[in-house]
């Protein structure tokens, strides 16, 4: 039996085929403001890949609601807690960091997709990819250069996370210094973590091993700062093969338990339009 998985965040779509539990197939687009419109890319470039195979559908994410008639819609912590469960079965913490929120879940450590317990931080984009985007066009970079220069830092910079104002400060005074660059961007990486596992973990324990995933999983620099804050061995912390589709291949797992097929074509003919944008007069 096929599974389909579809996570649809602020940022990002993804899509995870599965045949059982073995992963066929995962893809992620930018929805650049178009979930919908992003959301029939991704069936339509399945269909051309697979053809016009049945499967059993589960949805995630902000935008699950995109998907036409699934079999489930379940949440993104339960989701992402089925895949670090499977693929990752002695991970005691799953820290989630996307485009536009954090989030934290525990785990026992033994296989089993039970969530102990759980944090979401969607309010505030001083602990997420938002924040990085941000400093990072402040100089003069994408998030990737500063993730590859913090990565290279031995010295990193003190800089607020607390508040994107606060850090803009912050940078501007070591620049003033003189501080290196790489520095600088160290810095950042180390404020966006601290803020993540202080507004989370709010004095809970957060016991090895860890697994990192969500987009800025991607950037060298926070992967550098993760051990660094929590002090932890580097090697304790782990790293998904994909790293940023692991919510929709976590909906894929789920979609086992669950009955309802349906035809690849005709998910992609139920995808709504997107939703016009009033003018303002």
């Amino acid at each position: 039996m096929l599974r389909l998985g579809i996570d649809i965040g602020s940022v990002t779509a993804k899509l995870a085929l599965l045949e059982g539990e073995r992963v066929l197939d995962a893809r992620v687009l930018r929805t650049q403001g178009r979930p919908a419109e992003t959301l029939r890319r991704l069936l339509a470039e399945a269909l051309e890949r697979h053809g016009d195979v049945a499967v059993v559908v589960v949805a995630t994410g902000s935008g699950k609601s995109l998907v036409p008639d699934p079999a489930g819609r379940v949440s993104e912590i339960l989701a992402h807690a089925r895949s670090a469960a499977r693929f990752h079965p002695r991970v005691r913490v799953v820290l989630e960091i996307g485009g536009q929120d954090a989030k934290m879940i525990w785990l026992p450590g033994t296989g089993e997709p039970r969530i102990l317990d759980h944090a979401l931080n969607d309010l505030c984009a001083a602990g997420t990819g938002a924040f990085l985007d941000q400093q990072a066009a402040r100089l003069g970079l994408d998030a990737a250069e500063l993730g590859r220069l913090a990565a290279s830092s031995t010295s990193p910079a003190t800089v607020a996370g607390r508040c994107a104002v606060f850090a803009k400060t912050d940078m501007i005074h070591l620049q003033q210094r003189g501080v290196p660059t790489a520095d600088i961007c160290a810095g950042v990486c180390h404020a966006l973590v601290r803020n993540v596992v202080a507004t989370l973990a709010r004095g809970r324990e957060v016991p090895a091993p860890l697994l990192l995933q969500g987009g800025v999983a991607l950037s060298a620099g926070v992967r550098a700062a993760v051990p660094a804050v929590l002090e932890l061995p580097p090697e304790r912390v782990e790293l998904p093969e994909r790293p940023v589709a692991m919510g929709a291949v976590g909906a894929a797992l789920l979609a086992g338990r669950r009955g309802g097929r349906t035809m690849l074509s005709r998910l992609l003919a139920g995808v709504p339009d997107e939703p016009a944008v009033r003018e303002v007069p």
